[in-house]
């Protein structure tokens, strides 16, 4: 479409179906969306735009043309919230991109699987939180440590004679308190319990 100026000026010619700018002023202070409002945000897409227009609120996939960036990055986090690589606040096992995200969280995954997002993206970087105790450990405190994890371990019927196969199933149950461990990591520390049993016991 050509809008007509005053004469003797230029034309300009208007997209009727151009995609208008992100509302940041808006979307900027929200902290939670849909799973796709926040993928169409991250692609610097404005999500009213592939919005249902009888049911706000929902993707509208039948009238509208979702970017194919939208609807990849909507794919990667269905497959990642599947394998609890991204949380979410509220899920919607009808229709995962319903469910409810945190901004900071999604934008924290992205970035982790190498997604870049738009710098007025609302995302709140956690405070750094600074520790009271910054020295390693004393021999006499890993000591007890590793008495406790020898006998936990011994509670639970993993036997720590063989580190490698305890390592991998230590992993398994830091994994069901999303705090995980890597096996290699846990070996390397059932290795020294024997020699801290050794030193409690003669204490």
């Amino acid at each position: 479409m050509t809008e007509n100026l005053d004469p003797g000026t230029a034309q300009i010619t208007v997209d009727p179906w151009a995609v208008p700018p992100v509302d940041w002023d808006k979307w900027g202070k929200e902290r939670t969306a849909r799973l796709w409002q926040v993928a169409a945000l991250f692609c610097n897409v404005p999500p009213e735009s592939i919005e249902n227009s009888f049911f706000p609120g929902k993707l509208d996939t039948l009238f509208h043309r979702v970017p194919l960036n939208v609807t990849e990055l909507i794919g990667l986090a269905k497959a990642a919230i599947g394998s609890r690589a991204l949380r979410v606040k509220s899920l919607d096992d009808n229709a995962l991109e319903d469910s409810e995200v945190d901004l900071t969280a999604f934008a924290t995954w992205a970035c982790d699987v190498g997604k870049g997002f738009p710098p007025e993206f609302p995302r709140v970087i956690p405070e750094k939180r600074v520790s009271v105790v910054d020295e390693p450990l004393r021999t006499r405190e890993r000591t007890t440590l590793l008495t406790l994890i020898a006998a936990l371990a011994n509670e639970a019927g993993i036997d720590i004679s063989k580190p490698s196969k305890a390592a991998g199933l230590i992993e398994g149950l830091t994994l069901r308190i999303d705090a995980r461990i890597a096996a290699r990591t846990i070996e390397d520390h059932l290795k020294r319990i024997p020699e801290a049993l050794e030193k409690k016991q003669s204490a």
